[in-house]
């Protein structure tokens, strides 16, 4: 890879502003520090030579106090004795990707496990209850039986949020890692910044799923109830997600809104704003980070609702009304009115608004606050254009609620080309922004009330009955991840060597 460069404007530059969503949510907003990171200074592979990095734009930041402290440190010497130089910085990226993806696995599968170990749980009651044999009732892993030894109250989901928990630190490691490598070999290029941002769009999404799975809790003394959205489905017919009892609570219409507010607005404000402020957004602050940003998101919170999730499966699915007896006096009023005006606002009853309700809430109202000072900020009428699809994207979302899988493809999807067109990708139109949200609205309209589309008409029998059996969220969703893939290799190669010949042809002249 070639260096950077340096009339990138933005390219590599790296410092504040947007907040993530709160607790939860911005974790995917964590962009690269290709360039920014303080990068191992003594590694006798690179000399005392200067990085070609070593530009004003490539200025290590300041960072957040527990970025300074411990993380960057941290990240340093992994970098120096575990990661060969050998090693290039896209590779480590990739291998964050894998890591959020992997940790998001685990809470599905965490999930799944919770949910059938509930089922089983009442089922074996009833069948006591009636002095019926039930069979097997629940079998414990060797790892729950040893937890349990121990005196920790494991459930068959533990060792799945732990898993995950750990997966998601691994990952805010390396997502560090990545920037020190890549200024450790003096690589930093267009093409590994893009990679390591369009990374990053995915991560986003990934957070916001894990967090919502963890918090979002029934809790027991609350009627079961059915889910009134799609979007957390991983089946592929919508009915299944609208009839089935679920062990999680629904926001009601509301919840692809949260979602939307603790992951993918706050993202996607940050690609939108660095062009216009110049540099990489990691906090709430256009002055920089001070004490809280993307890092302790992705380090400390997550990981710790993850941890709580593993060790303490009934902490958030407690109600806030169960607290008031724990409660000074005049704190019950406080809380009582704080349950009834979440519940108002998500349409729950104020006996389910939970602790994972209330960080849900807490992380949107953070979300949106935050959200609409930069905006009114950095907002002018040249800057309409790049934020015009984004409000068209998510408009969709709020009004058809498709599955998860088809609003990250395409979200990561109209971040990729945000991000192409701050690299100089596309100079001429910025019309390529629209062709994701296009392709998005296809699906929506055509796929819209029921699991498949009706054939066209005066469509082969054959060809129709091949549609009809196959064209549904779960393919569209799949046909979206292709797409992305393959635009975010050919975008890489394609931004990386036109770089390097522009580099070439300053040199010559």
């Amino acid at each position: 890879m070639s260096p950077a460069d340096p009339e990138a404007g933005s390219l590599q530059s790296s410092a504040p502003p947007l907040a993530s969503a709160g607790k939860s949510a911005s974790a995917g907003a964590r962009a690269s520090r290709r360039s920014s990171s303080a990068s191992p200074s003594s590694d006798s592979a690179t000399g005392p030579a200067v990085s070609a990095c070593a530009t004003p734009a490539c200025t290590p930041p300041g960072g957040s106090p527990f970025y300074r402290a411990f993380l960057s440190p941290l990240c340093d010497q992994i970098c120096l004795r575990l990661v060969p130089p050998s090693v290039s910085p896209d590779a480590i990226s990739f291998l964050a990707l894998c890591c959020a993806a992997l940790a998001t696995f685990f809470c599905w599968q965490a999930d799944r496990r919770s949910f059938t170990a509930a089922v089983k749980t009442e089922a074996e009651t009833k069948a006591l209850a009636t002095d019926a044999a039930f069979g097997n009732s629940l079998t414990l892993s060797p790892v729950v039986t040893f937890l349990n030894f121990c005196g920790i109250d494991a459930q068959p989901d533990t060792p799945f949020w732990a898993v995950a928990g750990l997966l998601w630190m691994l990952y805010s490691v390396l997502d560090n890692v990545d920037g020190k490598q890549a200024r450790r070999l003096r690589q930093c290029t267009a093409g590994g910044d893009f990679l390591d941002h369009s990374s990053d769009s995915i991560v986003t999404s990934l957070s916001g799923l894990v967090v919502m799975w963890a918090l979002l809790l029934q809790p027991a003394s609350a009627p079961q109830r059915s889910a009134s959205s799609r979007l957390f489905s991983i089946s592929s017919s919508p009915s299944v997600a609208l009839n089935d009892r679920t062990h999680t609570i629904s926001l009601g219409s509301l919840d692809c809104l949260a979602f939307i507010l603790i992951t993918q607005l706050p993202f996607f404000i940050a690609t939108w704003a660095h062009p216009i402020v110049g540099r990489t957004i990691l906090s709430s602050s256009l002055e920089g980070c001070h004490w809280f940003s993307v890092d302790e998101v992705n380090f400390i919170v997550i990981p710790s609702v993850l941890f709580v999730r593993a060790l303490t499966p009934t902490f958030w699915s407690t109600t806030l009304v169960s607290l008031l007896p724990h409660c000074p006096p005049f704190v019950n009023s406080v809380v009582t009115v704080l349950s009834a005006a979440i519940g108002f606002v998500f349409q729950l009853a104020s006996e389910e608004v939970t602790l994972g309700v209330l960080v849900v809430f807490a992380s949107c109202m953070l979300s949106f606050f935050e959200s609409t000072r930069l905006l009114l900020q950095l907002v002018k009428y040249e800057h309409l254009p790049r934020l015009l699809p984004g409000v068209v994207l998510f408009a969709g979302s709020l009004t058809f609620k498709p599955p998860i899988l088809l609003q990250l493809g395409v979200f990561s999807l109209l971040c990729l080309e945000l991000i192409a067109a701050r690299l100089k990708l596309h100079v001429r139109t910025q019309l390529y922004m629209w062709w994701p949200v296009t392709l998005y609205y296809f699906f929506l309209f055509t796929l819209h009330g029921g699991s498949s589309a009706d054939p066209a008409p005066g469509l082969p029998a054959s060809l129709a009955r091949v549609l009809g059996k196959n064209y549904n969220y779960h393919s569209a969703a799949f046909m979206t991840l292709v797409l992305l893939g393959i635009c975010l290799l050919s975008y890489k190669h394609i931004i990386n060597r036109r770089n390097g010949t522009c580099r070439a042809q300053r040199k010559t002249e």
